[in-house]
């Protein structure tokens, strides 16, 4: 029984299991049908570079540099030295140095006259990737221990002695078997090498690195060729900037590199290339020039020029792969501040205009065609900001080659899988690596719709092989360029602290104060300095000069004293860069001084930064004060005759800096030390007034018009003369304030039939003398002075009979505090004098008293408000007579327009009060004049 349930029960099962099955029918036997395999996708293979600023772009990592300095922190010895030098070759592993540590000895030890080396000593040493790190005696260190410790790699390496042909001595670094296949200097690449000196115990330690830089040209363009041959359908582009720009070595020059450069690019075949700031370093008209000589497929999509400075906004390239041709579409995109940066695309009337428009504008263009491309790529150099927009707002590209971020070291390669879309639906392009060399397989399915991208960054080591031509023709350019410019120019950053390297903030520093030095500027206002790469020690000129490959042009604005202070309020956090009178500063000193309103002042700035900041606007108008001025701007020349540059600039006053002393690295440091508060001594010559004024009139004479209705008729004959002068010589230097100045004032009426009559008749000669460095401050800063001054007259002044009077002739000493300016405070002198009539010597007794000056100057809009006033209080003596005053007080006031920096035109006032001193003279009374003024007045430099 318990059997038949379990057979049922299987069966049940089984009939359940298979309920759903079809039935079983009888099928003649068939073979199955054969079906193709999936088409392999057909693929593009690019190419491509960005961002290689040319021959003399290559990079020295200096890894080795920060393992230094990290050991220099946690060791117990230190770096006592650690030094950039350029004499300095390489071919393979061989380091060649000079034992001077100069290019030009290098340079004449490869003349291929042959060279002899000693046997090798070998010496621990220590290599990173791109830098050997050799001790110069034998035996371990603990600098070596600790640089081991971090994961950096041992080594024995070979140190030789030689001698070139002409008695050189070089050392050669590198292995201790066999030498240098070639001492001729075609066959060898000038490097940078580091020498430095490790102090732990006596003796210390010297040691040689030996650097060598990535993405060097010749290397990379051969790399670049060996990619393009192992893929013979590949094809090679450009994001921008490949060619040489600014030349380091001459000023407001192309590089001497960029004609090479051009032939590095034919070498490739380009198919697409797009200009960047390099490029277009000198403008458009020059690189379109070259263009014409070296034809290349350049390309700008967001570039409007007139039609002989036009380039394609586009370039498709077929190429036939296994399922067909395929067809990329490559626009270019030019970062909008390439406008900025280079002033002459605005004098040229090209603009570079919104990216994201130009780009849409195209690629719609491109898809709406009758044969639209399977992709297009974006080619740019452009920042990152930009990259961002078009990422957000640009729909139709595929691919955008631009990203800058440097990272060949950690990526090997980066693949991506795409989903594809139809346009409407085109998600954001996928970006790529940019920085150097790179190549990037594209793969395409059977619709021709991208789906898949495989990117591989190249780095281009020291490892690699170079193209022996290109090598020796910068090697050769080099040679010629390097001597020259390897010599001392500006020392480590702290002598403390010798192997430290210059921060930025500290680099532009002492590149302001260089150019304020350079143009004698009131205040400098610049850009953005570019920073200086973290090497240690000293900088030489040949360094320096790759530091200020700068084309700003310098310019000089002469801004009036009572607008300098708006300037440098609305400069404050717009222009980045300021040494001199500063910025946002409540009462500016411009070389230690105040700032005078009647003063013209020196702002100097570059064409790149007027325009690349709101500076331009700030000048507008402000640099001539009047309208008889010449032009407010001024671009500083040169020599000979050129333009200067920042570069020309800071190296000339740096060198003269040093010139002559017997420490220039000490010279260097005391200038940047003190150039920030420096009071240079000055000679101005000053003049307050200066006007003088004849008229003759010529009346009729005639009785018999007496009666009639017109003064020219009836006005007798008459001569009249004025003048007007306030002249100063004055010095001034940090201890001593002296002047020598001389005011007159004189007017006479003469008409006929009757005596001339005056009006004014007065001159003063004083001298002066301050002594700053004893100064106090109680509210103001004050500080003793003397004066001597001497007052007299032109002609006598006549009594009630007609009798000439004594001819006035006073002389007084004055002893007391003078103020600093500060404000709308001119000056201020308070003190006591002694006076003596010299006209009375023997009758008048010697004058005590005290006086009074007080100077003000305020502006007002384009107008300025000056007064000028003086006050002297006289004490009783033995012999007091009706000529002796107890006080008397002249006041000055004047509101005058500008015509020019030296001439003024406006309304005058001048009030003068008096009293006497004895009982029949004791009324205070006065007089005053009021009149319109034509001046020429300024302050002027000597």
């Amino acid at each position: 029984m318990l059997a038949s349930l379990v057979v049922i029960g299987t069966l049940l099962y089984v009939a359940s299991a298979h309920a759903g099955d079809p039935p079983a029918v009888d099928a003649p036997a068939v073979d199955a049908p054969v079906v193709d395999a999936p088409a392999a996708p057909a693929e593009l293979h690019l190419v491509y570079t960005g961002g290689l600023g040319g021959v003399g772009a290559g990079d020295y990592p200096l890894s080795i540099v920060r393992e230094l300095w990290t050991a220099d922190a946690s060791l117990d010895g230190h770096l006592a030295e650690l030094a950039i030098t350029h004499g300095a070759a390489a071919q393979g592993p061989w380091t060649l140095l000079a034992a001077d540590r100069s290019v030009r000895s290098v340079v004449a030890a490869l003349d291929g006259s042959g060279v002899a080396c000693g046997e090798p000593e070998l010496r621990p040493g220590i290599r990173t990737r791109t830098e050997l790190l050799v001790m110069s005696q034998p035996g371990d260190s603990s600098l070596l221990d600790a640089l081991a410790e971090r994961g950096l790699s041992r080594e024995t390496v070979g140190l030789r002695s030689c001698t070139s042909g002409d008695g050189i001595a070089l050392i050669l670094v590198g292995p201790s078997v066999g030498l240098p296949r070639s001492w001729a200097l075609a066959d060898w690449e000038l490097r940078m090498a580091l020498m430095g000196r490790w102090a732990e115990e006596e003796p210390s330690r010297r040691f040689i690195v030996a650097a060598a830089p990535i993405q060097e040209a010749s290397r990379l363009t051969t790399e670049a060729r060996r990619l393009l041959a192992d893929q013979p359908d590949a094809i090679y582009v450009d994001a921008g900037n490949f060619l040489d720009g600014v030349s380091s070595a001459r000023n407001d020059r192309l590089s001497l590199h960029r004609p090479l450069s051009w032939q590095m690019l034919l070498g490739l075949s380009p198919a697409a290339l797009v200009p960047g700031e390099t490029e277009l370093a000198m403008g458009a008209k020059s690189f379109i020039k070259e263009l014409a000589q070296h034809p290349l497929p350049y390309l700008a999509t967001n570039w409007d020029a007139p039609a002989e400075l036009e380039l394609p906004d586009h370039r498709v390239v077929t190429v036939d792969s296994a399922q067909g041709p395929l067809r990329v579409a490559f626009v270019g995109v030019i970062d909008p501040s390439v406008a900025i940066w280079i002033p002459e695309l605005d004098d040229e009337a090209v603009s570079i205009t919104d990216p994201v428009s130009a780009v849409q504008a195209t690629v719609d263009e491109l898809v709406a065609g009758a044969d639209p491309p399977d992709a297009v790529v974006i080619l740019t150099t452009a920042s990152g900001a930009v990259q961002a927009e078009l990422r957000r707002r640009v729909r139709g590209v595929d691919l955008l080659l631009g990203d800058p971020t440097f990272a060949t070291f950690r990526v090997r390669q980066h693949e991506a899988a795409l989903r594809p879309l139809s346009a409407g639906e085109q998600g954001a392009p996928l970006t790529l690596s940019l920085d150097g060399l790179a190549t990037a397989d594209l793969s395409f399915d059977s619709s021709g719709s991208l789906v898949a991208v495989r990117s591989t960054p190249r780095l281009v080591g020291p490892e690699l092989p170079v193209d022996p031509d290109l090598s020796a023709a910068i090697t050769k350019t080099r040679a010629q360029v390097y001597p020259p410019l390897d010599q001392p120019l500006v020392p480590a950053a702290d002598p403390d602290a010798p192997s430290h390297a210059w921060t930025a903030d500290g680099w532009t520093e002492l590149v302001c104060q260089a150019l304020r030095r350079a143009t004698h500027a009131d205040t400098v206002l610049l850009r953005e300095i570019p920073a200086p790469t973290r090497v240690p020690g000293p900088i030489s000129e040949l360094t320096a000069v790759e530091y200020l490959a700068m084309l700003d042009r310098v310019e000089l604005y002469r801004v009036p004293g009572d607008k300098l202070q708006t300037v440098l309020d609305r400069a404050y956090g717009a222009v980045p860069v300021s040494c001199g009178a500063q910025p946002g500063a409540d009462s500016p000193l411009v070389w230690g001084r105040a700032i005078e309103s009647t003063r013209s002042y020196r702002v100097v700035t570059t064409d790149r930064t007027r325009v690349a900041t709101s500076l331009g606007d700030i000048l507008q108008g402000v640099s001539a004060s009047g309208p008889l001025d010449p032009q407010g701007m001024t671009v500083l020349r040169g020599a000979q005759g050129r333009p200067w540059t920042i570069r020309a600039a800071v190296l000339d006053s740096l060198k003269r800096v040093r010139a002559g002393q017997a420490d220039p690295d000490q010279a260097i440091r005391d200038f940047l030390e003190s150039a920030p508060s420096v009071k240079p001594a000055e000679w101005l010559l000053r003049v307050r007034a200066l006007s003088l004024a004849a008229s003759r009139f010529q009346g009729a004479d005639q009785p018999a018009f007496e009666l009639v209705p017109e003064t020219l008729a009836t006005s007798p004959s008459s001569f009249t003369l004025t003048s007007s002068a306030d002249l100063a010589l004055e010095y001034d230097d940090p201890g001593v304030a002296w002047d020598l100045r001389y005011r007159s004032s004189y007017a006479s009426q003469s008409t006929s039939g009757s005596d001339s009559q005056e009006t004014s008749d007065d001159w003063k000669a004083s001298t002066s003398v301050g002594l700053p460095t004893l100064s106090t401050t109680a509210l103001l800063t004050w500080s003793p002075y003397s004066e001597l001054l001497y007052d007299s007259e032109f002609t006598p002044t006549l009594d009630d009979s007609g009798v000439q009077n004594r001819l006035q002739s006073d002389l007084s000493l004055a002893l007391g505090l003078s103020a600093a300016a500060v404000g709308h405070l001119s000056g201020l002198r308070v003190g006591g004098f002694a006076n003596r009539d010299l006209a009375q010597l023997r009758t008048k007794p010697t004058e005590w008293g005290g006086k009074a000056e007080l100077d003000t100057s305020v502006a007002l809009g384009f107008l300025s408000w000056t007064t000028d006033s003086e006050g002297s209080v006289y004490a009783n003596t033995s012999a007091d007579d009706a000529s002796d005053l107890r006080f008397k007080i002249l006041a000055d006031t004047k509101l005058s327009a500008p015509l020019a920096r030296w001439l003024s035109i406006g309304l005058s006032a001048q009030g003068f009060l008096l009293e006497g001193r004895v009982p029949a003279t004791q009324v205070v009374d006065g007089s005053w004049t009021l009149g319109a003024t034509l001046d020429a007045a300024g302050i002027f430099e000597l």
